[in-house]
């Protein structure tokens, strides 16, 4: 009984990778394109931000020192 219930999930887990591998083999190229332009676009925001925001946010830490032991 336990190694018939361990093989369906078995089973089932390998149905869901094989289905997957079936999807990104049919429309992975354009998944990867789209994720890579979204990732392009918030990459280009956060960096065209960051002058901005890089002295208020190190403004705490500006007195900080570390000193060597």
């Amino acid at each position: 009984a336990t190694l018939k219930a361990g093989h369906a999930t078995m089973t089932h887990s390998l149905d869901l990778a094989l289905n997957f591998v079936d999807w990104f083999t049919k429309r992975g190229t354009a998944y990867e394109h789209n994720l890579n332009a979204i990732d392009r676009t918030l990459s280009g925001m956060v960096l065209a931000d960051r002058p901005r925001m890089a002295p208020a946010a190190s403004e705490p830490f500006r007195s900080l020192r570390i000193s060597p032991p």
